[in-house]
């Protein structure tokens, strides 16, 4: 596929008579074709020496046998990415690129071994069918060329198992890996996989075992000087290989990606979205409803058919789960369409359990803390909105009661005032008199909703089963040192410190609210 191009040290081209191509003036014609790469067949002898000058070269025609197979991460957790690798000179056809190779993880007694080169693959209805065993066997194969497992219920414990894709590390390496350059494998354990489950990969006599197995974690705080000082930043370590999801990669403990257990630090009593008592339509396994979650486009409609949960760990995230489109109408072509017209933003409602009462009684300055990168990053957002309604539903297109707290930029996370700017804010009744509710008309019973608008370029949308965490925070801090009340929740996005460690490190400091760093009382 990388053949070297020859000289041309005369400059002509195309089908001129003149043309020198290399030592023996081969050409391509106009439409690209032409005597050049060609591919000379020779029946090899076992052993073969191929001479110029008073150089020679030995060629051997066999299978060497030298074959081998490793996996990265032998002792993974459930929904863990497998980093296998398989060495076998054989599989190495073209020595100008990487090839490819498609296999069946079929079990080891099974005579389908289902063998694809899949440089030129395409599908099977194009030719494209697999190697016969006759086949492997006039090219040399023996025990080799089949990628198995000698596990009958394999399919109970990792998920990709069809269709494997086996990529060349790199021109003429001869060594094929199950993974992409973004340290993803098509191979993965799947989600909540039951401990001490086994799995042994095979390939030409050489085997490798991954055993499910779950870890304790260690959670620390290092402080420089022994004890934690205002305005000194302390490191939180992690420790905990159940975690190391993507082994061939540093990660990070991402606040979007509902599967990270994400270190965090809660003081008081903040109110988040996992505080659902007095929302039912907030309860685990719900699906859409407008008193709860919607994922739209345009105006807030509908678009897609989802269920809730908390994330599993303690940060007190919400998790999202799609399932379907609403309509399948609203899928055409390049990406979704809603009454014809292409979308360019994606909303994301949510009614809270928190009315605006709830708000106004919390002390000192509440804010709303957000996070929503996940499906903004995917999404590749270029503007993210954030607005507060106290119309007690999605539907109303945050129209009567809306409070725009975020109207340009594309901070996908942050921590903004509940107040617009003009003349809609909600402030506690102990900072000051007179206005403090929405002064929509509404009444103060209503629970509040958070809503999410992410504009993004058209065609890029979040699929039927998209799975994401996101957060909604309303944190209040006293301003007047009358008390210390201090309700807020902080969610620590800790990195691992290599490639397939396991260990993950963040840094956290704080502030004293005095005189010199609160807000005055008005």
């Amino acid at each position: 596929q990388n053949a070297p191009s020859l000289s041309n040290h005369n400059g002509e081209t195309g089908n001129s008579t003149t043309v020198d191509l290399g030592q023996r003036g081969h050409a391509l014609n106009e439409s690209g074709y032409g005597s050049w790469p060609y591919i000379l067949a020779f029946e090899f002898d076992t052993d073969n020496l191929v001479e110029y000058g008073s150089d020679n070269v030995n060629v051997e025609f066999g299978n060497n046998g030298n074959t081998a197979i490793s996996l990265l991460n032998n002792s993974p957790s459930d929904s863990t990415h497998l980093h296998l690798s398989i060495t076998d000179p054989a599989l190495n056809i073209d020595p100008t690129t990487a090839d490819k190779w498609i296999f069946d993880l079929h079990a080891s007694d099974s005579t389908d071994h289902q063998l694809f080169f899949a440089n030129n693959h395409t599908d099977t209805a194009a030719g494209n069918t697999a190697i016969s065993l006759a086949e492997m066997g006039d090219m040399g194969f023996s025990g080799n060329g089949a990628l198995a497992n000698s596990t009958a219920s394999a399919k109970g414990i990792i998920s990709g198992g069809t269709s494997v894709m086996m990529t060349e590390s790199g021109a003429n390496t001869a060594t094929f890996d199950s993974w992409a350059v973004n340290g993803t494998s098509q191979i993965t354990t799947i989600p909540q996989a039951v401990g001490d489950k086994k799995v042994v990969f095979t390939y030409g006599g050489d085997s490798a075992d991954m055993i499910i197995t779950y870890n304790s974690a260690d959670l620390s705080i290092d402080a420089p000087s022994g004890d934690w000082l205002a305005g000194e930043s302390v490191t939180v370590t992690l420790t905990d290989s159940d975690l190391n999801k993507y082994p061939g990669v540093t990660e990070t403990l991402s606040i979007g990606d509902p599967s990270a257990v994400i270190p965090t630090i809660k003081m008081g009593n903040p109110l988040t979205l996992a505080n659902s008592t007095g929302n039912d339509n907030l309860k685990s396994g719900t699906a859409n409803e407008n008193s709860g979650v919607e994922v739209g486009t345009g105006t807030g409609e509908p678009l897609y058919t989802l269920s809730i949960y908390n994330t599993t760990d303690n940060s007190e995230r919400l998790r999202i789960i799609h399932s379907a489109f609403e309509s399948a109408d609203k899928f055409i072509g390049s990406g979704l369409r809603t009454s014809g017209v292409t979308v360019t933003n994606t909303w994301i409602n949510v009614t809270t359990a928190h009315d605006s009462n709830a708000l106004i009684n919390l002390a000192g300055t509440t804010v709303l803390n957000y996070d929503v990168s996940g499906p903004a990053g995917d999404l590749s957002s270029t503007k993210v909105e954030v607005y507060l309604t106290s119309s007690g539903s999605n539907t109303t297109n945050n129209a009567a009661g809306k409070l725009s707290l975020v109207t340009s930029g594309n901070a996908r996370s942050g921590v903004v005032d509940l107040d617009d700017g003009s003349t809609k804010f909600i402030l506690s009744t102990d900072v000051a008199t007179g206005q403090t509710g929405l002064n929509d008309g509404l009444a103060n019973t209503n629970d509040v909703s958070v809503a999410f608008k992410i504009t993004h370029p058209i065609g890029i949308f979040l699929n039927t089963t998209h799975d994401y965490a996101i957060a909604a925070d309303f944190c209040n801090f006293d301003q007047n040192n009358g008390s210390n009340v201090h309700n807020c929740i902080y969610r620590i996005e800790a990195e691992e410190t290599g490639d397939n460690t396991g260990v993950f490190s963040g840094e956290v400091s704080y502030v004293m609210l005095n005189n010199s760093t609160s807000r005055d009382t008005d």
